[in-house]
């Protein structure tokens, strides 16, 4: 099942963005997403949003959102049924 597959990619790598997963299991950003937030809603993963752009030096205004997340190895040894 892809999402324990998911649990052990993020236990063994400790930290990856959204891009990581969809690149990995070969899916899109929104379904690597919506897998990722299942393990959000469990408790189960950290979900953390940085925001980084040029500064106010530059023209460009490209600003850009990377999330990551980390396995909540804290609660790791509670078990969840997954349905």
């Amino acid at each position: 099942m892809i999402l324990t597959d998911i649990k052990h990619y993020l236990q063994t790598r400790k930290q990856v963005s959204v891009q990581d997963v969809a690149r990995h299991f070969d899916v899109d950003t929104q379904a690597a997403r919506g897998m990722l937030e299942f393990w959000v809603n469990k408790a189960k993963v950290k979900k953390t949003v940085l925001d980084s752009s040029c500064g106010d030096q530059c023209v460009c205004n490209i600003q850009d959102q990377t999330e990551l997340y980390e396995w909540n190895a804290e609660i790791d040894g509670i078990s969840i049924d997954i349905r």
